[in-house]
């Protein structure tokens, strides 16, 4: 457990650090870590990948991930100011799932326990001795992030846009003094990435384009008949994400699904700031690795097999969603959100 919940908590820490990229980090951290223990496919490699999806991926529920709400409050800004959601407020607002997450890293200890023991885990530390002292590059580089961490935890004292720390700050490490990068930084840019997040709300605003989010919101009309209840209309918001993930990426779904969420939370007096949230967060209940980028990539480290991944995320989807109501919603009411 103590094992689980460190490669938990370590990718936690590089989702906050990376702005939701710590899966990339975790990912081969966790796969080095399985090798060395020479256990890729077993019980234990079974736990650590789960540990790493937890960290690196489910985090994205309670961390901000630049990507996701880029397209959240780009579909949603007529419902949602600029900066009422920002990377401050989603830990402030949703930090309760740490401890579901946290809960079924302790189901999954119990659940995959070794048949043997561990043994002395030296992998980190030998690997830490390997890189050597730090690299004057590699100090600029961290200044630089922690600028930008700065920039984007205090959006709601400044008040400028976000995606303005992204665009401006980083271009600090091309000056002279600091050269933590140079040309051929641009070589190892993933530009592709930026097709990706384009094609993906564009296959959300041709489905909206056809009638797909007002039928949404007619479905959802349709179901409460006239309830208001959070959490009836949390739950449909669950069910609604989870067939979509089988069909669409997460930020095809966002560029779909806010819109009309927000509409119907605001029709219902309600306010919307909670809704783009249960999107995001709902956005992690998966079964099969393709339905979401961050997933497939931990999965195809081979650490975990399929049957266990299906498993694992069948467990982990339904005490998810079951804390996602049973505990944060009671919390957002206790908070002043509804």
């Amino acid at each position: 457990f103590k094992l689980l919940a460190s490669v938990m908590v370590v990718g936690i820490v590089l989702n906050i650090l990376s702005s939701g990229q710590g899966y990339c980090i975790i990912a081969p951290l966790a796969c080095g870590l399985c090798l060395s223990l020479n256990e890729m496919k077993t019980r234990v490699g079974a736990g650590i990948a789960a540990a790493a999806m937890l960290g690196g991926c489910t985090a994205h529920a309670y961390t901000y991930q630049a990507s996701a709400w880029g397209v959240i409050m780009k579909m949603g800004a007529n419902y949602i100011g600029p900066t009422d959601i920002t990377p401050l407020s989603i830990i402030l607002h949703c930090w309760p799932m740490f401890f579901v997450s946290l809960f079924i890293v302790w189901i999954i200890s119990k659940w995959y326990k070794p048949e043997s023991g561990l043994g002395e885990i030296v992998y980190f530390q030998e690997q830490l001795a390997l890189m050597g002292k730090m690299t004057r590059k590699e100090k600029a580089n961290i200044f630089v992030m922690a600028l930008v961490l700065v920039y984007i935890f205090t959006v709601g004292v400044h008040k400028l846009d976000v995606n303005l720390g992204f665009a401006i700050l980083p271009w600090l490490l091309f000056l002279p003094g600091i050269d933590g990068a140079d040309v051929n930084t641009f070589k190892k840019m993933n530009v592709t990435m930026l097709f990706f997040i384009a094609s993906c709300m564009s296959i959300g605003a041709v489905a909206s384009s056809m009638g797909m989010a007002d039928a949404i919101k007619e479905f959802c009309t349709a179901v409460l008949q006239g309830n208001t209840s959070p959490s009836a209309i949390m739950g449909i918001v669950f069910c609604i994400v989870f067939v979509l993930n089988f069909l669409m990426t997460p930020l095809a779904i966002f560029s779909l699904t806010i819109e009309p969420m927000c509409s119907l939370a605001v029709s219902s007096g309600l306010s919307p700031i909670p809704f783009a949230y249960a999107v995001n967060a709902c956005s992690e209940a998966i079964l099969l690795p393709y339905e979401y980028v961050p997933y497939l990539v931990i999965y195809a480290f081979g650490m975990i097999t399929s049957t266990d991944f299906i498993k694992i995320n069948v467990m982990r989807s339904a005490v998810f969603f079951g804390g996602f109501l049973l505990i944060l919603v009671p919390y957002w009411r206790l908070i002043g959100l509804f």
